[in-house]
């Protein structure tokens, strides 16, 4: 099974990755139902990501670090049909360092690493790089305040394989 992902670059406005980051998700074991490898990163409008259904939500703001991207989840989860997409209401949301995907450069090969595990966490052992995630707590339908959806994301610690 190869989970749909889809992985946004800018939360305000919404963007999501392009270029090679398609095909990092395909090499991974994934696909991303709104981007082809060697697309241009663009804005997406709220309804085509709700359409897609993505079962795996990858925020990782390019020009942002992981505690702003923190504080800016709020946004995204008050969004029209935000619990109801399938990634949401699985706990299948991260929040991931920006370096592992925005810069051409060895660390590519990290975030493949990453994205292989987080997409395959029962085949994949966790690499290094799952240090550098934040996973949503809440799951199976849970919901909170959209204010407070920041204290709902935690250290990454999976399951041993």
């Amino acid at each position: 099974h190869r989970p749909r992902v889809i992985s946004f670059e800018g939360i305000s406005p919404l963007v999501i990755r392009g270029r090679w980051l398609p095909e990092m998700k395909q090499l991974a074991g994934g696909q991303d139902p709104l981007q082809e490898p060697g697309n241009i990163t663009q804005r997406v409008n709220w309804q085509k990501v709700r359409n897609a259904d993505p079962e795996v939500l990858i925020l990782s703001p390019c020009s942002s670090c992981i505690a702003k991207t923190l504080r800016d989840v709020s946004m995204l989860a008050s969004m029209p049909g935000w619990w109801s997409i399938s990634a949401v209401h699985r706990g299948e949301v991260y929040i991931v360092d920006p370096a592992l995907f925005c810069r051409p450069g060895p660390r590519l090969v990290d975030g493949v690493e990453l994205l292989a595990h987080l997409l395959h966490p029962d085949i994949v052992e966790r690499p290094e790089a799952a240090s550098k995630v934040l996973k949503l707590s809440l799951m199976n339908g849970q919901r909170c305040n959209p204010k407070n959806l920041y204290n709902y994301f935690q250290d990454y610690k999976p399951a041993s394989i």
